[in-house]
């Protein structure tokens, strides 16, 4: 028979904190190179090219707005890191950021979150694997589950960004919104 894993989530929980940091560094800074690659599309007049790079900054910033949304989760895990050890079954008012932690796990490229959804499984049982990726009861932080969603990005949404982008780089181009 296997040995019991010990549920200490303070470790990946730091660790997953540093993670979400440095991505939305990264993250940052490919969308201000996209948005200059954009303005220049624009400027040649590839409307079409422009319009599939801006839908890919659009789920960029969705994302970077999911990781501030998990920024905060992760910090308050943290802080009660003692209170989920110690507890037998999950405190009612961190079930959010556990379903959140949980539901971004996939969704993200953040190894941490993995081994915190992990972690949870085994503490909690399959059930909150369950809420948490059906969201039942609305467990997830709604911003991370909107943001996190497959769906594409409206057409207003990427004209009103193409807008942005070409006033911002001084390029000569609008489209109705």
């Amino acid at each position: 028979m296997g040995k019991k894993v010990k549920f200490d989530p303070k470790l990946p929980i730091k660790a997953a904190i540093v993670r979400i940091k440095i991505q939305r560094n990264k993250k940052n800074a490919l969308i201000e190179n996209e948005r200059r690659i954009i303005a220049g599309l624009l400027k040649d007049g590839k409307d079409e090219n422009a319009r599939v790079r801006v839908e890919k900054i659009i789920k960029e910033q969705h994302t970077l707005d999911a990781y501030e949304e998990l920024y905060i989760h992760l910090e308050e895990l943290l802080q009660r890191a003692q209170s989920l050890k110690a507890s037998n079954g999950l405190p009612e008012d961190l079930r959010e950021g556990v379903c959140t932690v949980i539901f971004a796990s996939p969704r993200v490229k953040i190894a941490e979150l993995t081994t915190l959804r992990e972690q949870f499984t085994v503490k909690y049982g399959q059930l909150i694997l369950q809420d948490a990726f059906l969201n039942r009861n609305d467990c997830i932080n709604p911003k991370v589950f909107q943001c996190l969603s497959v769906s594409p990005p409206s057409e207003a949404e990427v004209l009103l960004l193409l807008n942005e982008i070409a006033k911002q780089h001084g390029v000569a181009w609008e489209a109705d919104v």
